[in-house]
């Protein structure tokens, strides 16, 4: 993480911190850094909260507290926001070109209603997230999630279906056979025909569209790079949509500091 965007979440949990101290109460002994520190290890490398309190010499309970009234802070603060799906039911949207795609993260098995999290693609439960990123800039705009049951099209059609503006591009792989019959602006790979092969003009358009979709494949390595949404999630599912907008808004931060 940039030196910019951290100090930018400091900031903004500094004037939150000040807040909850307005009526006195005793000072943590631990510096407000730490506990954006401790919070940003365990996104980043999904430490135990039992190791991280050894780390930082306090209790596992100071340690779960602390990170979900960050992730809380940061949520109402709305500085680290995604655009949101809004800005793409606009025709003068400045996002005219985008992708989307569906990335699965496995979790726990749940004690109920476990078929509904079990992915037959991934053989396992997992959690389904759905990304649409602007080609132009890489700007994650939005963001849904499903249960892994859920067909990465029928994710798209619950989600944006038919809101989404006619003047926008939209390009998906193979998981979104049918969406031009919801969105006629749309870009997929052409489907080799039952015991047939595409022709040289239908290969080289396939070639084509995967060399610019592959943004999207590269975002989602990027935030992957934070193995909360990497390794087998340990929790309970309710807050996994809150630490994935968040650590996207992250990505899109530092994406713009980086550009300038």
């Amino acid at each position: 993480m940039t030196k910019s965007s951290f100090y930018k979440l400091l900031k903004i949990l500094r004037a939150a911190d000040a807040a909850r101290h307005k009526f006195g109460g005793r000072p943590s002994r631990i510096p407000l850094e730490n506990k954006l520190l401790w919070t940003l290890q365990y996104w980043r490398e999904y430490r135990t909260m039992e190791h991280l309190a050894y780390e930082y010499g306090t209790v596992v309970s100071h340690i779960h507290d602390e990170i979900v009234w960050i992730e809380n802070v940061l949520i109402q603060d709305g500085t680290f926001r995604l655009p949101g799906k809004k800005v793409l039911q606009n025709s003068n949207s400045p996002y005219q070109t985008v992708a989307v795609d569906a990335t699965e993260h496995p979790i726990e098995r749940p004690p109920k209603k476990q078929e509904d999290w079990y992915s037959g693609k991934k053989k396992q439960h997992t959690i389904k997230t759905q990304l649409v990123i602007c080609l132009v800039t890489l700007t994650i705009i939005c963001l849904v999630q499903a249960e892994g049951k859920v067909h990465d099209f029928q994710l798209f059609k619950d989600d944006l279906g038919k809101s989404l503006s006619e003047d926008i591009l939209v390009k998906g792989d193979s998981g979104y056979q049918g969406i031009e019959h919801w969105h006629k602006n749309s870009r997929i790979p052409i489907k080799k025909p039952k015991d047939g092969e595409l022709l040289e003009l239908e290969k080289a358009y396939n070639r084509r569209l995967s060399r610019k979709r592959v943004a999207i494949e590269h975002v989602n390595r990027t935030i992957k790079t934070f193995r909360i949404l990497k390794d087998r999630y340990r929790n309970r599912c309710q807050r996994h949509d809150i630490r994935v907008a968040l650590i996207c808004a992250i990505v899109n931060d530092e994406r713009t500091n980086n550009k300038a």
